[in-house]
Protein backbone atom coordinates (compact mmCIF):
# COMPACT_ATOMS: atom_id res chain seq x y z
CA UNK A 1 0.00 0.00 0.00
CA UNK A 2 1.40 3.64 -1.12
CA UNK A 3 0.62 6.69 0.30
CA UNK A 4 1.56 9.73 -1.71
CA UNK A 5 1.33 13.47 -0.30
CA UNK A 6 2.85 17.11 -1.73
CA UNK A 7 3.74 20.02 0.68
CA UNK A 8 5.01 23.49 -0.11
CA UNK A 9 7.01 25.43 1.46
CA UNK A 10 9.20 28.67 0.33
CA UNK A 11 8.48 30.49 -2.32
CA UNK A 12 6.63 27.85 -4.10
CA UNK A 13 8.66 24.99 -3.45
CA UNK A 14 7.50 21.26 -3.06
CA UNK A 15 8.19 18.50 -1.26
CA UNK A 16 6.60 14.72 -2.01
CA UNK A 17 5.97 12.28 0.76
CA UNK A 18 5.76 8.63 0.03
CA UNK A 19 4.37 5.97 2.47
CA UNK A 20 4.56 2.50 1.85
CA UNK A 21 3.64 -0.48 3.91
CA UNK A 22 3.11 -3.93 3.08
CA UNK A 23 -0.18 -5.32 2.75
CA UNK A 24 0.38 -8.84 4.17
CA UNK A 25 1.67 -7.62 7.69
CA UNK A 26 -1.74 -5.74 7.58
CA UNK A 27 -3.73 -8.89 6.55
CA UNK A 28 -1.81 -10.99 9.03
CA UNK A 29 -3.02 -8.52 11.84
CA UNK A 30 -7.00 -8.72 10.71
CA UNK A 31 -6.55 -12.53 10.71
CA UNK A 32 -4.97 -12.44 14.19
CA UNK A 33 -8.05 -10.29 15.39
CA UNK A 34 -10.63 -12.20 13.32
CA UNK A 35 -9.97 -15.35 15.30
CA UNK A 36 -9.07 -13.35 18.76
CA UNK A 37 -12.57 -12.38 18.21
CA UNK A 38 -14.06 -15.90 17.79
CA UNK A 39 -11.88 -17.00 20.56
CA UNK A 40 -13.02 -13.76 22.82
CA UNK A 41 -16.25 -12.69 22.17
CA UNK A 42 -17.91 -15.90 22.71
CA UNK A 43 -15.91 -16.34 26.38
CA UNK A 44 -16.79 -12.85 26.75
CA UNK A 45 -20.40 -13.33 27.03
CA UNK A 46 -20.61 -16.43 29.05
CA UNK A 47 -18.70 -14.18 31.60
CA UNK A 48 -21.03 -11.01 31.51
CA UNK A 49 -23.94 -13.54 31.33
CA UNK A 50 -22.46 -15.42 34.80
CA UNK A 51 -21.74 -12.16 36.45
CA UNK A 52 -25.61 -10.63 35.15
CA UNK A 53 -26.87 -14.21 36.76
CA UNK A 54 -24.82 -14.17 40.31
CA UNK A 55 -25.80 -10.35 40.41
CA UNK A 56 -29.27 -10.65 39.81
CA UNK A 57 -29.34 -13.67 42.33
CA UNK A 58 -27.60 -11.70 45.32
CA UNK A 59 -30.22 -8.88 44.74
CA UNK A 60 -33.46 -11.30 44.56
CA UNK A 61 -31.69 -13.13 47.55
CA UNK A 62 -34.00 -10.80 50.23
CA UNK A 63 -36.99 -11.49 47.95
CA UNK A 64 -36.92 -15.55 47.94
CA UNK A 65 -36.23 -14.58 51.95
CA UNK A 66 -39.74 -12.57 51.83
CA UNK A 67 -41.06 -15.19 49.99
CA UNK A 68 -40.40 -18.17 52.40
CA UNK A 69 -41.24 -15.74 55.45
CA UNK A 70 -44.70 -15.15 54.69
CA UNK A 71 -45.63 -18.59 53.56
CA UNK A 72 -44.11 -19.52 56.88
CA UNK A 73 -46.55 -17.15 58.34
CA UNK A 74 -49.41 -18.35 56.29
CA UNK A 75 -48.57 -22.00 56.99
CA UNK A 76 -48.12 -21.58 60.55
CA UNK A 77 -51.47 -19.52 60.62
CA UNK A 78 -49.48 -17.29 63.40
CA UNK A 79 -50.56 -13.66 62.54
CA UNK A 80 -48.02 -12.18 65.54
CA UNK A 81 -44.68 -13.02 63.45
CA UNK A 82 -42.96 -10.05 61.14
CA UNK A 83 -41.00 -10.60 58.47
CA UNK A 84 -37.23 -9.78 58.91
CA UNK A 85 -36.34 -6.11 57.55
CA UNK A 86 -33.42 -5.82 55.01
CA UNK A 87 -30.48 -3.57 56.06
CA UNK A 88 -30.18 -1.72 53.69
CA UNK A 89 -33.36 0.41 53.03
CA UNK A 90 -34.33 0.18 49.64
CA UNK A 91 -37.57 -1.13 47.86
CA UNK A 92 -37.25 -4.07 49.49
CA UNK A 93 -36.89 -2.64 52.59
CA UNK A 94 -40.72 -0.87 51.64
CA UNK A 95 -41.97 -4.29 51.06
CA UNK A 96 -41.07 -5.97 54.16
CA UNK A 97 -42.43 -3.07 56.04
CA UNK A 98 -45.36 -2.73 54.38
CA UNK A 99 -46.00 -6.49 54.94
CA UNK A 100 -45.32 -6.27 58.34
CA UNK A 101 -47.85 -3.59 58.55
CA UNK A 102 -50.63 -5.50 56.78
CA UNK A 103 -49.97 -8.47 59.27
CA UNK A 104 -50.21 -6.36 61.97
CA UNK A 105 -53.91 -5.11 60.76
CA UNK A 106 -54.59 -8.63 59.83
CA UNK A 107 -54.20 -9.79 63.21
CA UNK A 108 -55.92 -7.25 65.07
CA UNK A 109 -59.11 -7.75 62.98
CA UNK A 110 -58.61 -11.83 63.60
CA UNK A 111 -58.02 -11.02 67.31
CA UNK A 112 -61.40 -8.73 67.44
CA UNK A 113 -63.26 -11.55 65.62
CA UNK A 114 -62.14 -14.38 67.90
CA UNK A 115 -62.80 -12.20 71.21
CA UNK A 116 -66.36 -11.28 69.30
CA UNK A 117 -66.85 -15.19 68.92
CA UNK A 118 -65.95 -16.02 72.27
CA UNK A 119 -68.08 -13.05 73.97
CA UNK A 120 -70.89 -13.85 72.40
CA UNK A 121 -70.73 -17.56 72.92
CA UNK A 122 -70.70 -16.69 76.72
CA UNK A 123 -73.33 -14.20 76.74
CA UNK A 124 -75.74 -17.34 74.71
CA UNK A 125 -75.37 -19.82 77.05
CA UNK A 126 -77.10 -18.88 79.88
CA UNK A 127 -80.18 -17.51 77.95
CA UNK A 128 -80.28 -20.65 75.78
CA UNK A 129 -79.95 -22.41 79.48
CA UNK A 130 -83.17 -21.09 80.45
CA UNK A 131 -85.08 -21.76 77.27
CA UNK A 132 -84.15 -25.09 77.42
CA UNK A 133 -84.98 -25.77 81.64
CA UNK A 134 -88.23 -23.69 80.73
CA UNK A 135 -89.15 -26.05 77.57
CA UNK A 136 -88.37 -29.37 79.74
CA UNK A 137 -90.55 -27.77 82.57
CA UNK A 138 -92.91 -27.09 80.28
CA UNK A 139 -93.55 -30.49 78.54
CA UNK A 140 -93.73 -31.74 81.98
CA UNK A 141 -97.27 -29.99 82.32
CA UNK A 142 -100.19 -32.39 82.00
CA UNK A 143 -102.62 -29.71 81.36
CA UNK A 144 -101.00 -28.56 77.94
CA UNK A 145 -102.60 -29.75 74.89
CA UNK A 146 -100.71 -32.33 72.32
CA UNK A 147 -100.49 -29.26 69.92
CA UNK A 148 -98.38 -26.89 72.40
CA UNK A 149 -96.20 -30.15 73.41
CA UNK A 150 -95.08 -30.45 70.13
CA UNK A 151 -94.73 -26.76 69.31
CA UNK A 152 -92.68 -26.85 72.89
CA UNK A 153 -90.85 -30.04 71.85
CA UNK A 154 -89.78 -27.94 68.36
CA UNK A 155 -88.47 -25.45 70.47
CA UNK A 156 -86.69 -27.21 72.73
CA UNK A 157 -84.98 -29.16 70.07
CA UNK A 158 -83.76 -25.62 68.25
CA UNK A 159 -82.58 -24.37 72.13
CA UNK A 160 -80.59 -27.53 72.00
CA UNK A 161 -79.33 -27.11 68.77
CA UNK A 162 -77.94 -23.93 69.24
CA UNK A 163 -76.32 -24.91 72.93
CA UNK A 164 -74.45 -27.15 71.03
CA UNK A 165 -73.13 -24.75 68.88
CA UNK A 166 -72.35 -22.02 71.29
CA UNK A 167 -70.13 -25.13 72.69
CA UNK A 168 -68.29 -25.59 69.73
CA UNK A 169 -68.01 -21.94 69.03
CA UNK A 170 -66.90 -21.13 72.64
CA UNK A 171 -64.31 -24.22 71.97
CA UNK A 172 -63.06 -23.28 69.08
CA UNK A 173 -62.70 -19.65 69.98
CA UNK A 174 -60.78 -20.79 73.16
CA UNK A 175 -58.48 -23.30 71.02
CA UNK A 176 -57.71 -20.28 68.62
CA UNK A 177 -56.92 -17.98 71.68
CA UNK A 178 -53.98 -20.44 72.28
CA UNK A 179 -54.81 -21.58 75.81
CA UNK A 180 -53.10 -24.13 77.82
CA UNK A 181 -54.56 -27.68 77.10
CA UNK A 182 -53.54 -30.50 79.42
CA UNK A 183 -51.35 -32.91 77.66
CA UNK A 184 -51.59 -36.57 79.00
CA UNK A 185 -50.94 -39.98 78.36
CA UNK A 186 -54.01 -41.66 76.48
CA UNK A 187 -55.31 -44.86 75.32
CA UNK A 188 -56.56 -44.05 72.26
CA UNK A 189 -58.07 -48.02 72.03
CA UNK A 190 -59.78 -47.00 75.21
CA UNK A 191 -61.19 -43.55 74.43
CA UNK A 192 -62.74 -44.91 70.98
CA UNK A 193 -64.58 -47.62 73.24
CA UNK A 194 -66.16 -45.36 75.41
CA UNK A 195 -67.00 -43.08 72.27
CA UNK A 196 -68.42 -45.77 70.60
CA UNK A 197 -70.41 -47.76 73.64
CA UNK A 198 -71.78 -43.71 74.33
CA UNK A 199 -72.74 -43.48 70.47
CA UNK A 200 -74.79 -47.11 70.41
CA UNK A 201 -77.98 -45.87 71.40
CA UNK A 202 -78.29 -43.29 68.58
CA UNK A 203 -76.56 -45.47 66.25
CA UNK A 204 -79.75 -47.96 67.22
CA UNK A 205 -82.12 -45.56 65.84
CA UNK A 206 -80.64 -46.20 62.22
CA UNK A 207 -80.37 -49.85 62.66
CA UNK A 208 -76.48 -48.86 62.19
CA UNK A 209 -74.08 -51.47 63.26
CA UNK A 210 -70.53 -49.78 64.78
CA UNK A 211 -67.03 -52.58 64.80
CA UNK A 212 -64.11 -51.48 66.86
CA UNK A 213 -61.08 -53.48 65.15
CA UNK A 214 -58.11 -51.85 67.20
CA UNK A 215 -54.26 -53.43 67.88
CA UNK A 216 -52.87 -52.98 71.24
CA UNK A 217 -50.33 -50.36 72.81
CA UNK A 218 -51.88 -47.53 71.14
CA UNK A 219 -50.39 -44.91 73.66
CA UNK A 220 -50.25 -41.23 72.91
CA UNK A 221 -50.13 -37.63 74.50
CA UNK A 222 -52.92 -35.39 74.22
CA UNK A 223 -55.93 -33.98 75.73
CA UNK A 224 -58.80 -36.28 76.73
CA UNK A 225 -61.31 -34.20 76.33
CA UNK A 226 -60.43 -32.98 72.39
CA UNK A 227 -59.60 -36.65 71.46
CA UNK A 228 -62.79 -37.79 72.82
CA UNK A 229 -64.97 -34.74 71.29
CA UNK A 230 -62.79 -35.36 68.12
CA UNK A 231 -64.09 -39.31 67.53
CA UNK A 232 -67.49 -38.21 68.94
CA UNK A 233 -67.47 -35.92 65.82
CA UNK A 234 -66.35 -38.35 63.33
CA UNK A 235 -68.45 -41.28 64.46
CA UNK A 236 -71.56 -38.77 64.70
CA UNK A 237 -70.98 -37.51 61.62
CA UNK A 238 -70.91 -41.40 59.83
CA UNK A 239 -73.95 -42.14 61.83
CA UNK A 240 -75.73 -39.26 60.35
CA UNK A 241 -75.35 -39.61 56.72
CA UNK A 242 -74.91 -43.45 57.10
CA UNK A 243 -77.72 -45.26 55.37
CA UNK A 244 -80.43 -47.44 57.50
CA UNK A 245 -78.73 -51.15 57.87
CA UNK A 246 -76.06 -49.77 57.64
CA UNK A 247 -72.41 -50.40 58.95
CA UNK A 248 -69.69 -47.79 60.53
CA UNK A 249 -65.75 -49.76 61.06
CA UNK A 250 -63.60 -48.21 63.51
CA UNK A 251 -60.06 -49.47 62.54
CA UNK A 252 -56.63 -48.61 64.80
CA UNK A 253 -53.58 -49.98 64.41
CA UNK A 254 -49.65 -48.77 64.59
CA UNK A 255 -48.00 -47.95 61.79
CA UNK A 256 -43.96 -46.76 61.58
CA UNK A 257 -44.55 -45.21 65.41
CA UNK A 258 -47.93 -43.63 64.30
CA UNK A 259 -50.80 -44.44 65.34
CA UNK A 260 -53.54 -44.90 61.93
CA UNK A 261 -57.06 -44.84 62.29
CA UNK A 262 -60.14 -44.87 60.01
CA UNK A 263 -63.55 -44.35 60.59
CA UNK A 264 -65.18 -45.64 57.51
CA UNK A 265 -68.85 -46.42 56.70
CA UNK A 266 -71.15 -47.50 53.87
CA UNK A 267 -73.42 -44.24 53.62
CA UNK A 268 -73.94 -41.24 51.22
CA UNK A 269 -70.25 -40.17 50.52
CA UNK A 270 -69.52 -37.35 49.76
CA UNK A 271 -69.17 -35.75 46.09
CA UNK A 272 -65.51 -34.88 44.82
CA UNK A 273 -66.32 -30.82 44.81
CA UNK A 274 -66.77 -30.78 48.01
CA UNK A 275 -64.16 -33.01 49.73
CA UNK A 276 -61.86 -29.88 49.80
CA UNK A 277 -64.82 -28.00 51.61
CA UNK A 278 -65.93 -30.09 54.15
CA UNK A 279 -63.01 -28.60 56.68
CA UNK A 280 -64.67 -25.13 56.59
CA UNK A 281 -66.90 -23.49 59.64
CA UNK A 282 -70.48 -23.77 58.80
CA UNK A 283 -70.10 -25.53 55.57
CA UNK A 284 -72.86 -28.47 55.07
CA UNK A 285 -73.18 -30.29 51.58
CA UNK A 286 -76.96 -30.57 52.54
CA UNK A 287 -78.49 -28.18 54.67
CA UNK A 288 -81.95 -29.63 55.30
CA UNK A 289 -80.60 -32.51 56.23
CA UNK A 290 -77.92 -31.09 58.70
CA UNK A 291 -80.43 -29.16 60.31
CA UNK A 292 -82.56 -32.66 60.09
CA UNK A 293 -79.49 -34.14 61.92
CA UNK A 294 -78.87 -31.12 64.57
CA UNK A 295 -75.55 -30.56 62.36
CA UNK A 296 -73.93 -27.62 63.25
CA UNK A 297 -71.56 -27.09 60.46
CA UNK A 298 -68.70 -27.14 62.96
CA UNK A 299 -67.78 -30.97 63.81
CA UNK A 300 -65.53 -31.49 60.82
CA UNK A 301 -64.02 -28.18 61.15
CA UNK A 302 -63.18 -28.81 64.86
CA UNK A 303 -61.74 -32.36 64.26
CA UNK A 304 -59.63 -30.76 62.21
CA UNK A 305 -57.91 -28.32 64.80
CA UNK A 306 -57.68 -30.75 67.26
CA UNK A 307 -55.92 -33.43 65.01
CA UNK A 308 -53.43 -30.39 64.17
CA UNK A 309 -53.21 -29.32 67.93
CA UNK A 310 -51.87 -32.77 68.72
CA UNK A 311 -49.36 -32.74 65.83
CA UNK A 312 -51.62 -35.36 63.62
CA UNK A 313 -52.66 -35.28 60.28
CA UNK A 314 -56.14 -36.13 58.61
CA UNK A 315 -57.80 -36.73 54.70
CA UNK A 316 -61.00 -38.10 53.78
CA UNK A 317 -61.83 -41.00 51.35
CA UNK A 318 -65.58 -40.68 49.66
CA UNK A 319 -67.35 -41.85 46.91
CA UNK A 320 -71.14 -41.01 46.45
CA UNK A 321 -73.53 -43.22 46.96
CA UNK A 322 -71.18 -45.55 48.43
CA UNK A 323 -69.50 -44.64 51.66
CA UNK A 324 -67.03 -41.92 53.30
CA UNK A 325 -63.31 -42.79 55.02
CA UNK A 326 -61.71 -39.95 57.62
CA UNK A 327 -57.99 -41.30 57.76
CA UNK A 328 -55.82 -39.83 60.86
CA UNK A 329 -52.48 -40.29 61.87
CA UNK A 330 -50.86 -39.64 65.98
CA UNK A 331 -47.38 -39.54 66.81
CA UNK A 332 -47.33 -43.12 68.88
CA UNK A 333 -45.16 -42.81 72.51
Amino acid sequence: MIYDSVYTYGDDEEIWVRGITSVHSIELFMQTSEKMLLIVFPLLIILIGAIGYFMIKRALRQVDLICDEVENISNGKDLSKRLSLPKTKDELYELSKKFNEMFERLEFSFEKERQFTSDVSHELRTPVAVIISQCEYLLENENLSAEDKEEIAVILRQAKRMSKLTSEMLMIARNEQDEQHLMEKLDFGLLSELVIEELQTKAQEKNIEITLQKQDDLFMNGDQTLILRMMMNLITNAINYGKTNGHIHVILKVENDQIVGEVKDDGIGISEKHLDKIWERFYRIDKSRSRENGGTGLGLSMVRWIVNLHNGTIHVESIEGIGTSFIFRFPKI
